[in-house]
């Protein structure tokens, strides 16, 4: 048998004119689905925590703003003889509304201030803080302030009873 002897250019022709043979590099379609089913679940187990998260951030505006409220009640009580009894008169320069909550001071007397945030979505917690005066045994005064948790209707805030010189608080979860 004879052998062709073939020019090195047309051996360079051939083998560029050649079917190249695939290697499938690619997905299928069934790797593809289960890539995207699992990140579906993987989605549906994280956006209720997250969602959890962003909740706990707005009640966080609440829990800020309460507990400036109780120390500016501090501060006033200690230049007056009684609390205030709105927030604009403690002027510290908080806003009543926002869009998250409405806050209000609900009590102010010589002995006790209580005031709220009372949340405009009912997904949202309510905080009651309480600033009261302690009469001590020998007849020193001590002010004490507390945050309490409440539900979004504020059905469950916290009683304030007094008797004299005496305050007592109920019903407070304290924070």
């Amino acid at each position: 048998m004879k052998r062709l002897n073939l020019h090195p250019q047309l051996m360079q022709l051939q083998l560029v004119f050649r079917p190249k043979q695939t290697n499938s590099s690619g997905f299928t379609l069934i790797e593809m689905l289960v890539v995207i089913i699992i990140v579906a679940i993987l989605a549906a187990i994280a956006f209720p925590a997250f969602l959890g998260q962003v909740r706990r951030a707005q009640e966080t505006e609440a829990l800020t703003y309460v507990g400036s409220i109780n120390r500016a009640q501090q501060a006033y009580r200690l230049d007056s003889p009684t609390f205030a009894n709105s927030i604009e008169k403690l002027g510290i320069g908080l806003l009543a509304d926002t869009s998250l909550y409405r806050y209000t001071v609900l009590q102010g007397s010589s002995l006790v201030a209580v005031s709220a945030a009372i949340p405009q979505d009912t997904s949202l917690k309510g905080f009651t803080g309480i600033v009261y005066v302690h009469i001590g045994p020998h007849g020193t005064a001590t002010i004490t302030s507390k945050l309490c948790n409440g539900d979004p209707t504020h059905a469950l805030a916290p009683s304030v009873a007094v008797s004299g010189t005496e305050v007592s608080v109920s019903a407070c979860d304290d924070i």
